[in-house]
């Protein structure tokens, strides 16, 4: 089965981590990376030329520069980060089920965000189905 490859534009100031990033995405089978900036300047002419199917912000850089982030706005963050990968799962896959897998591969990495990594990941490996790892998701985040 051939998938759909997202087409990633990734915004991220550090140079170094700006690369890192790059090179570990462009190892994910489903993803592309299209263009990378380093700051805002051109971000509105790369979409329009690239045309990518998503944008990805580091947030890392808040911490490498010891830019205080409040657990709230790093919840935000995630949680508009997973929103962002869970869609374009939904859209790429040929159906349900492997939609939710591929966001279960997801969550062994990105469980590790939160205070209760074991059991956060445990909710979302025993959803079957998209209502069940909706509510599974709701409840990680705490809404």
């Amino acid at each position: 089965m051939t998938t759909k490859r997202i087409r990633i534009l990734l915004i991220e100031d550090n140079r170094l981590l700006r690369e890192g990033i790059s090179e570990l995405i462009k190892k994910q089978p489903d993803m592309n990376v299209v263009t990378t900036v380093g700051n805002g300047e051109n971000i509105l002419a790369l979409i329009d030329k690239q045309k990518p199917d998503s944008s990805i912000y580091s947030y890392l850089p808040d911490y490498i520069k010891n830019i205080e982030i409040s657990v709230k706005g790093k919840m935000e963050k995630l949680k508009e980060f997973h929103h962002l990968v869970f869609k374009y799962y939904t859209e790429i896959m040929d159906n349900e089920g492997n939609s939710i897998n591929k966001m279960k591969q997801f969550w062994i990495y990105f469980s590790y965000n939160f205070p209760e990594q074991k059991k956060s990941f445990k909710l979302i490996n025993k959803a079957n189905g998209r209502t069940k790892y909706q509510i599974a998701v709701k409840t990680i985040f705490g809404k």
